[in-house]
């Protein structure tokens, strides 16, 4: 329902003038398109949102990320028409229902956001907008006057904000000029009630809109001028980019070579050019004219090999079409087998790695800027290969020994345990600089707009979204516009929703390199039995014959001894006070017929009270007893290869359907989701550095409890790695799940475009189709 006070619009009936500003031309196919994404029974906080309100915040939406100017205006056109009077079949008319709390402000919002297009983009003048308002004059009924009233000072203090008139009263004034000769409006807005929702937007402070339109436009413009200078070249052409690049470098100066290629990179809108500058750039900075181990001494030596770097991390994160970068998310590995030196590879890949970990999440600590790049260091000599079909599994094979012990790979994580790494970011102040980069890339604005185009073909979703708080341990939410986009199933969408490109061999593989880390050994054992069956080994061990003993029983006793001792007085302290609690008495029938009739509530109270005891006791031991079980599975298997193979074993179990989890995520929507033992979003968040919220809509819950839901989609799951609240926000990916089964997709933040091409790549890649195809040419 529509409205703003007292009466909205219905979904029913046809009214024949438009009422669009400037011209208007409404179209129904665009429409339809936002309709068709409009849920049934979507919600905010308790109240019910019309399909047609839905629709007009979706297109208040488009209109900022459309790029066709013909399109844009009639996007805008459309959502006036919609919401001043109701067009379109199947939404016109003028209802007395009340609007609610939830409805109001996005219509609000809406009337807002298209007026501010007209105005800034399409050039609305006052008189046009005049002559508009004065058509509301023809309206009869008493509660359709009381609507177009409140939309009439609407849409004219929004005009009026973005002519530089934050006046009230000179607003109203002017509006009572230009009413001049109308029956009825003019009288009604003099009354103030009518103005009641404009003052807060004329004293609210506006982010900078730059419209798709006119960043297309300026694009299109230096297009035109690139394409001249050039000679009108066929940039689909290889041999000519190829030539071109090669012209900028001179050879005699490599680092005035690397500064002209940066200058090209940031100045050119062509794709085509800008992927061959940006390969030749890396190529150079692989060359033995650099030493990036000069930064470890001298961290402001380099300042113009940094801003190289920061270029082409930016370029790389936002190409979506271009070679290997049309399917591949880019790898910090394209810099390795350099000319350098194994010291000066492994700064160079750290700062590749850091500037690529800044750019998808800046609230990023030093600390764990680091960890990132160590986390992607191959360490393991096994290998996980994804073997099947449907139902997936891992094997492992050996790698070779260049693949994991090159002498940069042993560097880099001699420099990350010395601290060298991090002393570096912390002197670079590397966020700050990846932020200050002097001068954007034109490239990126090319990017950007071809992310959007792709991103409208996706449905959206409008969805109050809980941000956890860690301070207080709550959820706060807020409202933000998510695009679906799909991930390829077959057993692998799970990983591939929770971001890893590569899917289920990538997850597994991360496990496996990281394993000599603690808290990744830590989490990787508890989601395994191996400590419980490794303990049982270690004891009967112990009891076995010394004359028996090999050598290496004997060196691994040795270790074992002062574990198994601890392990031992710890069962015996457990049993010894469980044994206390579990003194509660146990009558006969009779006599718990009595105590239930004489005294019920203290007798349930105890009970539970000790229950709570001996849970809280049995917590305390098993936390004491973990650091022992993971000391002696250490000492038992030292390479972690039967760690290995368990943990591959049990996360082949659950994903497959044998196991009742296809796609594996926490929250399935089997009959094994309150059971399951693994937690692979966990341990993906930590190697990832992000938080997970995952979703599906309220008909599929199946039962499974929810964080937050909004009367469309339930928040069934949220990990977070961090252990204290950011200044900011951290990076953040949402998981979908559709139908409630075991598929999931990803959801994509609007705005986050590094999060929309990396989603984009993965489309291409697996040649999957759009969530929905809309606004399309035809709908001009």
């Amino acid at each position: 329902m529509i409205n703003f006070a007292k009466y909205c619009l219905l979904t029913v009936g046809m009214v024949s003038v438009s009422m669009g500003v400037a011209q208007a031309e409404f179209k129904q196919d665009i429409l339809d398109s936002a309709m068709k994404m409009a849920e049934a029974d979507y919600k905010i906080d308790a109240n019910p949102v019309n399909k047609a309100v839905q629709a007009a915040n979706f297109l208040a939406h488009d209109l900022k990320r459309e790029s066709d100017p013909t399109r844009a205006k009639n996007i805008a056109d459309t959502l006036l028409g919609l919401v001043s009077k109701g067009e379109g079949k199947g939404v016109g008319g003028i209802s007395e229902t009340p609007a609610n709390e939830g409805e109001r402000g996005l219509m609000i919002n809406a009337l807002q956001e298209a007026t501010r297009f007209l105005k800034e983009q399409d050039g609305l003048t006052e008189a046009a907008l005049g002559a508009n308002l004065k058509t509301f004059d023809k309206a009869d009924k008493e509660h359709e006057k009381q609507h177009v009233a409140h939309v009439s000072a609407i849409i004219f203090g929004a005009f009026k904000k973005h002519a530089g008139v934050l006046d009230s009263a000179a607003i109203k004034s002017d509006l009572q000029g230009i009413l001049a000769g109308t029956a009825w409006l003019k009288d009604y807005m003099t009354k103030d009630e009518y103005w009641k929702y404009v003052d807060a937007y004329l004293s609210k402070a506006l982010e900078r809109r730059v419209y798709n339109v006119k960043i297309q436009q300026e694009i299109d413009d230096l297009r035109a001028k690139e394409k001249k200078d050039d000679g009108e070249a066929d940039y689909n052409h290889n041999d000519f980019v190829k030539s071109y690049v090669a012209s900028l470098v001179q050879g005699d100066n490599p680092l005035k070579d690397l500064e002209t290629l940066t200058e090209k990179l940031q100045e050119t809108v062509i794709p085509e050019k800008a992927f061959q500058i940006a390969r030749s750039m890396i190529e150079k900075l692989k060359t033995k004219d650099f030493n990036f181990e000069r930064l470890l001494a001298d961290s402001e030596g380099m300042p113009t090999v940094i801003d190289a770097l920061i270029a082409i991390e930016k370029y790389r994160m936002l190409e979506t079409r271009q070679s290997y970068l049309e399917k591949i998310d880019p790898p910090i590995f394209t810099y390795q087998n350099t000319k350098q030196s194994p010291e000066s590879e492994a700064v160079l890949l750290a700062m590749v790695s850091a500037i690529q970990s800044i750019l998808r999440n800046p609230d990023l600590t030093d600390d764990e800027v680091v960890d990132q790049f160590k986390y992607k260091i191959p360490k393991s000599p096994y290998k996980a290969v994804a073997k099947g079909g449907i139902t997936w599994s891992i094997e492992l094979e050996e790698r070779r020994g260049e693949d994991f012990k090159r002498p940069s790979y042993e560097k880099a994580l001699e420099m990350i345990r010395g601290g060298a790494i991090k002393n570096l970011i912390s002197k670079l102040n590397l966020p700050q600089k990846v932020k200050d980069l002097s001068r954007p890339l034109n490239i990126s604005k090319v990017q950007k707009l071809e992310i959007d185009k792709e991103a409208m073909k996706q449905k959206l979703f409008y969805v109050h979204r809980p941000v956890f708080d860690f301070k207080k341990a709550v959820f706060v939410r807020e409202p933000r516009i998510m695009y679906w986009v799909q991930s390829r199933g077959n057993g692998e969408c799970g990983y591939f929703s929770l971001r890893h490109a590569q899917g289920y061999a990538e997850y597994v593989q991360q496990i496996l390199d990281n394993l000599d880390d603690p808290e990744i050994y830590n989490r990787a054992i508890t989601l395994t039995n191996l400590n419980e069956v490794v303990l049982l080994e270690a004891q009967k061990l112990e009891k076995s014959s010394a004359e028996k003993r090999s050598l290496q029983e004997n060196e691994q006793l040795e270790k074992l001894g002062p574990y198994l001792k601890a392990l031992e007085e710890l069962q015996v302290k457990y049993e010894a006070e469980s044994s206390k609690i579990e003194r509660v008495p146990n009558p006969t029938k009779a006599e718990f017929d009595v105590m239930i009739a004489t005294a019920r509530d203290e007798l349930e109270t105890k009970i539970k009270r000790l229950q709570a005891e001996k849970e809280a006791l049995k917590k305390k031991y098993n936390d004491l007893k973990h650091p022992h079980l993971v000391e002696i599975v250490k000492i038992v298997d030292p390479n972690h290869l039967r760690l290995i193979k368990q943990l591959i074993h049990d996360i082949d179990f659950i994903t497959t359907q044998d196991g009742g989890n296809r796609g594996w995520y926490t929250n399935t929507a089997t009959d094994y989701w309150t059971l399951q033992p693994l937690q692979p979003d966990l341990i993906s968040v930590i190697l990832n550095g992000y938080d997970v919220y995952s979703w599906v809509p309220i008909s599929a819950k199946r039962g499974r409890p929810s964080i937050v839901e909004d009367g469309q989609t339930a928040l069934i799951g949220f990990t977070s790695p961090r252990k204290e609240f950011p200044a900011l926000h951290p990076r953040r990916i949402h998981l979908y799940n559709q139908t409630g089964g075991t598929h999931y997709d990803k959801w994509v933040e609007a705005g986050d475009y590094a999060d929309m091409a990396a989603a984009l790549r993965h489309k291409h890649k697996h040649s999957l189709g759009d969530t929905n195809v809309r606004l399309k040419k035809s709908a001009k």
